[in-house]
């Protein structure tokens, strides 16, 4: 039984209410399909507030800010006139504003028609909506679902298995449940705990912002003034000995080496010893000696000068025997290769092994694997349940049949069903699979159904999935491994 009182919002006219339906329920205008919303709510025991006018007068706003504070839910009914409405608009964010205060439970959106619809404020599409465009009576029933009390009964009555009740899919749906299976809007110490939880992480993401934009600077910085400190200490040691081998030695050998004569147009080449310019001459031959430092500590000795003999009075000076010409061999330097500086090498960064990205387990519901015709909840089976069957003309493989879509509002499950239009022929086979979109769990004939379409057979049933308010399944259709068209999501 639904105890609230809902502020539904649309664009129905008094002069419109009590037409004929039109053929098609999803329709542009969708006059009676939210008239059907309206009675259905009323029928549950909701207390319905809606402007009795066009919502473009100009008394509907003043109705909305009078009404809306007392409603504990705000319903529109989202048709091209009511979204391109600026009036329902402003409905919308007044709603949205008591919503957040927590002065009603939360707005809902009940789309009966996206034909011709301008595009959505960014708000509105994170608002729960019930599409109706597609299966107008799981929609109705998933929004009867959302604005009832209380969801603690549904979800105890799926755990508990009373004993088995035989069954068939001939027996038409029963009544909606008064139960509630969508979680309740937080409360506002839910709220404060969560914004102050978003502060602290814009605060954390600010500070990491902030060392990001400082830090980056300074690492730059320490790394030039190391490369320059690394360059220092690495090539010191290399450039102080190419200095002392391009300088040569330094000492008495070098001043000696400084000063020996350079090579002139006509003279003696360097390093060559002289000969005495004449043998007459009374002053001894002056002999010039290359000093080559043998070491870094030693000095050349100078070879010592040829004294003349002097002869007696009356006798002719002997000459002094002559001077060797050839002048001695240079001793050559060795010339020692610059060392190359050595580049230091940059130590290879390890590459994160990537974390494989973990696959989503699939949720274990009470329904999940179940038999349709003998799992029971409040002492009926969900086959005798039934609320909403889909068909859908599929062909595999040249073979034609109808694929169904079963649901049970009462269990929250849903199942699929293939039949063919003939009989399965001998060595084929047939078989349905029922597959919920948010966890991939599935089931087919085999698996809580009653096996597989074999030889002489021409129709089986799958094993139940979990398909509340917050979950979607699909159906296929199989004839032997060839699989048909998607029947799904709902």
């Amino acid at each position: 039984m639904i105890s609230a009182r809902i502020f539904v919002c649309d664009d129905i006219f008094e002069e419109a209410q009590g037409n004929a339906p039109p053929q098609n329920l999803a329709g542009q205008d969708g006059t009676y399909l939210l008239q059907q919303v309206r009675t259905k709510l009323q029928e549950a025991g909701a207390e319905i507030v809606a402007y009795p006018g066009s919502i473009s007068d100009a008394n509907f706003l003043p109705f909305v800010n009078q009404e809306l504070p007392t409603c504990q839910w705000f319903l529109l009914g989202q048709t091209p006139a009511a979204v391109e409405s600026w009036q329902v608009r402003m409905a919308m964010n007044a709603a949205m504003d008591l919503a957040e205060q927590g002065t009603i439970r939360g707005v809902l959106r009940f789309v009966v028609s996206s034909a011709g619809s301008g595009e959505l404020p960014p708000k509105w599409s994170a608002l729960p909506s019930f599409d109706a465009t597609q299966d107008p009576l799981r929609a109705q029933e998933k929004l009867l679902l959302a604005v009832s009390s209380d969801a603690s009964s549904i979800f105890a009555a799926e755990t508990i298995a009373p004993p088995p009740l035989a069954g068939s899919f001939s027996q038409g749906p029963t009544s909606l449940p008064s139960d509630y299976d969508r979680p309740r809007p937080p409360s506002r110490l839910a709220m404060l705990q969560s914004a102050i939880t978003d502060i602290y992480q814009d605060a954390m993401r600010d500070r990491t912002r902030r060392m990001l934009i400082l830090g980056g600077p300074i690492l730059l910085l320490v790394l030039i003034v190391g490369t320059v400190l690394i360059n220092l200490l690495v090539l010191s040691p290399a450039t102080h000995a190419n200095i002392t081998q391009g300088k040569g030695q330094v000492g008495p050998a070098a001043s000696m080496q400084s000063v020996t004569p350079t090579s002139m147009p006509g003279s003696l080449s360097p390093l060559t010893t002289p000969t005495a310019k004449s043998h007459n001459s009374t002053l001894p031959p002056i002999i010039v000696s290359s000093p080559v430092a043998t070491s870094a500590n030693s000095v050349q000795t100078p070879e010592p000068a040829h004294t003349p003999t002097i002869s007696a009075p009356g006798q002719t000076p002997t000459a002094p025997p002559p001077l060797s010409t050839v002048a001695p061999t240079p001793t050559s330097i060795p010339t020692v290769a610059p060392t190359p500086t050595p580049i230091p090498t940059a130590t290879p960064i390890p590459t994160p092994t990537p974390r494989p990205t973990p696959t989503p387990r699939p949720t274990s519901y009470a329904v999940d694997g179940k038999n349709p015709t003998t799992y029971t909840v409040g002492g009926k089976t969900c086959d005798a349940t039934l609320s909403n069957s889909t068909p859908k003309k599929v062909t595999m493989s040249g073979v034609t049949g109808t694929l169904y879509f079963l649901f049970s509002i009462t269990c929250h499950a849903a199942w699929a069903k293939i039949v063919f239009d003939k009989a399965m022929p001998s060595g084929a086979y047939g078989n349905a699979k029922i597959v919920r979109n948010t966890d991939g769990k599935s089931f087919t004939c085999n698996s809580g159904g009653n096996k597989q379409v074999a030889s002489g057979q021409t129709s089986c049933y799958t094993g139940m999935v979990y398909d509340g308010p917050d979950a979607t399944a699909t159906a296929y259709g199989y004839y032997k491994t060839t699989a048909s068209s998607a029947l799904g999501p709902y």
